[in-house]
């Protein structure tokens, strides 16, 4: 039984780790998530945000 539960959970830690980068996919018409005047939003591209002075991130959690 104990290796019956051992083989499930390496099945799904598997799955964990091919999936869960699909979720991080670039937006496909150049906008980044850009974190200016402590605001974040994704309207802009990586030209328009530097040219803003905010930075790239990844997650707006991030944008401080």
């Amino acid at each position: 039984m104990k290796k019956i539960i051992l083989f499930v959970l390496a099945l799904v830690l598997a799955f964990g780790v091919v999936y869960a980068p699909a979720a991080e996919k670039p937006k496909k018409d150049g906008k980044v998530l850009c974190c200016h005047d402590g605001k974040c939003d994704g309207h802009h591209d990586l030209k328009e945000c530097i040219k803003l002075g905010g930075k790239i991130v990844k997650s707006c959690k991030d944008c401080k």
